[in-house]
C-alpha cells in the first residue's frame, strides 16, 4: 500500500492567483451594439423579402400553387 505522501504534493500558496480572471474581456456595449445589429439584419431581410414579394407579385402565384 502506497503513503500518502507519494500520492500528494503540496503546491506553493500564492496569494494573489485568486485575483487572476481565466475569461475573455466582456464588453457591455459591445454586445449591446452586436445584438442590434443582428435584430436590424433580420428586420432589414424581412422587408427586403416583403418588398421582392410585392414587387413581382410572388404572392399571388404562391396563393395559386397553394390551392
Amino acid at each position: 500500500m502506497a503513503t500518502i505522501d507519494s500520492k500528494f504534493t503540496f503546491v506553493k500558496r500564492d496569494d494573489f492567483a485568486s485575483e487572476i480572471i481565466d475569461a475573455p474581456a466582456y464588453s457591455y456595449w459591445k454586445s449591446v451594439i452586436r445584438q442590434f445589429i443582428e435584430k436590424s439584419t433580420i428586420a432589414m431581410l424581412g422587408i427586403l423579402v416583403a418588398i421582392v414579394f410585392d414587387e413581382f407579385h410572388l404572392s399571388d402565384h404562391i396563393s395559386i400553387l397553394m390551392m
